[in-house]
């Protein structure tokens, strides 16, 4: 039996560890550039590329907790920002499809949780009626998870999708206005510069008839100074508070 000389068997060995490694270095990589890409998430060619980069990943590397919950996220996103109705279903089934993956990997954070629900939650508007209201249950239980692991997740943005969730859903599938304004209020205490979350509560105070209350959370949201990093979606946030002070208190 021949037997390969020292120096050979180093660089076989240097050759087989180099061919498994540059994709774990790739994914890396495509993480940061898919992160850098979401930073300029007004441009939704940008989110796109983001996609695209972390689906790349997850192709590669199907046991990715960080690009899956990044998907997921991203996802989102752009479905609450396109504009044609069939992308968005499809947009956000993708996304709700992201997070289930990112839970299956990674239980015991929050991030997963809190964006399969936000995609479920985003998804309803387009659904039938009875299914629309089906999907009450699976989000209340991922948010409740993300609550569990880290009540301060998202700034209080899980006690603030929930306490909106209890209040617009129909009584028979486990509504509960009084509810949803506490859960919207725990959120505005963890995170009082968190103006999503004074929005939602804004608008359970107005399903409420709680008028005075729901105005002055408007207002504070048109006081605030933005989160670094979340310009954009301040933005929307004070567009919308200044549409409802109009709309509510012509």
């Amino acid at each position: 039996m021949r037997f390969l000389p020292a120096q050979a068997k180093w660089s076989l060995a240097i050759v087989l560890f180099l061919s498994l490694t540059p994709p774990v270095r790739t994914q890396d990589k495509h993480l940061a550039q898919a992160e850098q890409l979401y930073a300029q998430r007004p441009d939704l060619s940008r989110v796109r590329r983001a996609i695209s980069l972390l689906n790349e990943v997850v192709k590669n590397d199907p046991e990715n907790y960080e690009a899956f919950r990044r998907l997921a996220k991203y996802y989102h996103f752009l479905g609450d920002h396109v504009k044609d109705e069939d992308e968005k279903k499809d947009v956000f089934e993708k996304g709700i499809g992201a997070g289930k993956r990112a839970v299956a990997l990674q239980p015991h954070k929050a991030d997963g949780h809190f964006w399969l629900a936000a995609n479920y939650g985003s998804s309803a508007e387009y659904r039938s009626f009875l299914t629309r209201w089906r999907i009450v249950k699976p989000m209340r239980e991922e948010l409740e998870a993300a609550i569990r692991i880290d009540p301060r997740h998202e700034n209080g943005s899980a006690y603030a999708l929930l306490g909106k969730l209890y209040a617009e859903a129909p009584g028979l599938f486990g509504g509960d206005l009084k509810r949803g304004i506490e859960y919207g209020e725990k959120a505005v205490e963890i995170g009082p510069d968190n103006s999503l979350a004074k929005l939602f509560l804004a608008e359970s105070y107005f399903r409420a008839g709680r008028k005075s209350e729901a105005k002055r959370l408007l207002e504070e949201i048109l006081a605030m100074s933005p989160d670094k990093g979340y310009e954009f979606e301040f933005t929307e946030n004070q567009q919308e508070a200044r549409r409802l002070l109009k709309e509510k208190f012509k």
